[in-house]
């Protein structure tokens, strides 16, 4: 093999390496931003999901508060009634 096909080939592969690292770069960063677009999707779901909790805790402390309302009432008139 001359030397001029052994520089071909080696700047031949060269360009080759060069386009295969490019190919690679794109596909790494399409993938990283296909990643990073999932994940600001789960992180936008579980803050609705917090959210959603919170406005269920709320819920149901009104609702507690409520039937011990509710409930401290009855004994109340109970025990007026017991009284008479």
């Amino acid at each position: 093999m001359s030397m001029r096909d052994v520089l071909r080939t080696f700047f031949g592969n060269a360009n080759k390496s060069v386009q295969l690292q490019a190919e690679i770069r794109d596909g790494i960063a399409n993938e990283a931003s296909l990643i990073n677009q999932r994940m600001k999707e789960l992180i936008a779901q579980q803050a609705n999901q917090a959210a959603r909790n919170e406005q269920l805790l709320k819920e149901v402390i009104a609702g507690l508060a409520n039937q011990t309302q509710t409930l401290n009432q009855r004994l109340k008139e109970l025990i007026e009634a017991r009284a008479k």
